[in-house]
């Protein structure tokens, strides 16, 4: 059976959100599912971004190589946690770290070349 609803938006009729019912769920909460929706909300006095303000952090854009992504989204998950926090530790632990320990892979193979030729050379 086909039905023709004349509609000035492209939402189809089980969309119908005069009809739609608030549902609570998890633990402590009231039951609405008997409460239907207004049909208008006053949000005047709404604020826009995120729902709980952050002091510690700040929201950037940056751009990554698609490997770093695929890297951390990896670990990220092993280790149950977003990327974008284990992008923040590592960097955190980097800088809190002792500059004079912290070596990189270049450093460590400048180092063993300059032991090597030094051995070679006595």
């Amino acid at each position: 059976m086909s039905q023709t609803f004349d509609m000035d938006d492209d939402l189809l009729p089980e969309y119908d959100f005069t009809q739609m019912t608030v549902v609570a769920r998890g633990k402590g909460r009231q039951n609405m599912s008997q409460k239907p929706m207004r049909q208008e909300y006053n949000f005047s006095h709404g604020k826009s971004g995120a729902i709980i303000s952050s002091q510690r952090k700040t929201r950037i854009t940056i751009y990554l190589d698609n490997e770093i992504l695929e890297h951390f989204g990896e670990q990220a998950e092993a280790a149950r946690m977003g990327y974008q926090n284990l992008i923040n530790q590592v960097l955190k632990e980097h800088i809190q770290g002792d500059s004079e320990t912290c070596l990189m892979e270049s450093d460590l193979r400048r180092i063993f070349r300059e032991e090597l030729l030094a051995l070679g050379k006595s």
